[in-house]
């Protein structure tokens, strides 16, 4: 597994006293950063001191977050992260899902462009305060408890176009998120 390093910025959402929500990549960051009550402290220092009694993050099944990451960096028609450039420069097609993982998430690929991107959510964690990790597929009713309130959370950024997982693409996931597997989702 490669240890990405990780950009300093994140989006964090304090209520002072309570909790304080870090954002972690391609978790329903945007959904929350708009829903959730408190201040937004938008790209902020990550969360490396104590700013509240509880520190959260949502984590998300590998399988569907590295679905998220193709749909955010090779189908909307920009290439802002390389990825596009990155799989094309290999000989593959942004369009394929398969390519995406071999060339982005596999192999030693992931250093060579946007690692904070693209890391593993417990290489994204590392360093971090986070006292609880909630999982997206249990949400809303997992942050009822944290927040004190049932939030209606609205799906925004969803991909239109959903990849087709086969065993190759899934022991490539296996691999990138070994540890998320592990520490999330096992």
């Amino acid at each position: 597994m490669i240890l990405a390093k990780v950009d300093d910025h994140q989006k964090m959402i304090l209520r002072a006293g309570e909790w304080c929500f870090t954002s972690t990549r391609k978790c329903a960051s945007n959904t929350l950063y708009e829903t959730l009550p408190g201040q937004k402290m938008g790209m902020h220092k990550r969360a490396e001191t104590r700013l509240a009694p509880l520190h959260f993050t949502v984590v998300r099944s590998p399988y569907t977050r590295a679905a998220s990451l193709w749909g955010s960096t090779c189908l909307r028609g920009h290439d802002n992260y390389g990825a596009v450039a990155e799989i094309i420069n290999h000989g593959g097609s942004p369009k394929d899902f398969r390519d995406f993982c071999k060339y982005i998430l596999g192999g030693d690929h992931i250093s060579s462009r946007s690692p904070w991107l693209f890391c593993n959510q417990s290489d994204w964690h590392k360093g971090q305060i986070i006292d609880e990790f909630v999982k997206l597929e249990e949400l809303p009713d997992a942050l009822t408890p944290i927040i004190g309130e049932r939030l209606d959370l609205p799906i925004l950024n969803s991909s239109k176009k959903k990849p087709i997982y086969t065993e190759e693409t899934c022991e490539l996931i296996r691999e990138w998120a070994e540890d998320d597997f592990t520490k999330y989702y096992d």
